[in-house]
């Protein structure tokens, strides 16, 4: 089975978040009033919703965010919660992997950081 490979980060200070396929698509998104772990979820979500490989590879620089989406932590933030259970319902047909990388190995983060430098 082949899997897409997507790297997602958010960062919500300045209310970006974005996504990052393999084969070097770019999707930049701007939203106000986020987390840091609510942009990185708007990442997620946005990317499920417009890729429209059936398997996928997410991957996160957010330790939190991966864990939870991987059942090992539990989600006690209601707005994570239902971001969550979006994520969920997004991936209800398809076969995605939410993977952990550290921040120098996210091609999502290093956009992210070139726009604020």
């Amino acid at each position: 089975m082949n899997f897409l490979r997507v790297y997602v980060d958010g960062s919500g200070r300045e209310g970006y978040y974005c996504y990052v396929t393999e084969d070097k698509t770019i999707r930049i998104f701007k939203e106000k009033s986020l987390t840091n772990n609510q942009a990185e979820y708007k990442a997620i979500i946005t990317a499920l919703k417009e890729i429209p490989e059936i398997n996928l590879i997410i991957y996160s620089d957010s330790q939190l965010a991966v864990r939870q989406l991987n059942g090992v932590y539990q989600i006690r933030d209601p707005k994570l919660k239902t971001l969550a259970s979006e994520v969920r319902r997004l991936c209800s047909d398809r076969s995605v992997l939410f993977e952990w990388i550290p921040r120098n190995q996210n091609l999502a983060g290093k956009v992210l950081d070139k726009m604020f430098r």
